[in-house]
């Protein structure tokens, strides 16, 4: 795509985006699926509850493609080699 004014990007920096979307996402979901749970009060922590189902499955974004360390490691060696 030369001459259309758009940078193109290296394969760092898809890793770096890429990485700093889905912690941004991971860490968004598992704070609006805490208060949901805490505003359902003791019903979001039983096991049959839509709650508390979402609960888990919003802990699976936060380890399901790497752990939110390992995230922060990406971003910040991408940012280090700029």
């Amino acid at each position: 795509m030369r001459g259309s004014g758009r940078r193109r990007r290296g394969r760092g920096e898809i890793h770096k985006l890429t990485a700093a979307a889905i912690f941004k996402a991971a860490a968004a979901t598992s704070f609006v699926l805490d208060r949901a749970v805490q505003i359902h009060g003791g019903s979001g922590y039983m096991r049959d509850t839509e709650v508390n189902r979402l609960y888990r499955t919003g802990r699976v974004l936060e380890v399901g493609a790497g752990t939110q360390e390992v995230r922060k490691l990406i971003i910040s060696g991408e940012l280090l080699k700029n």
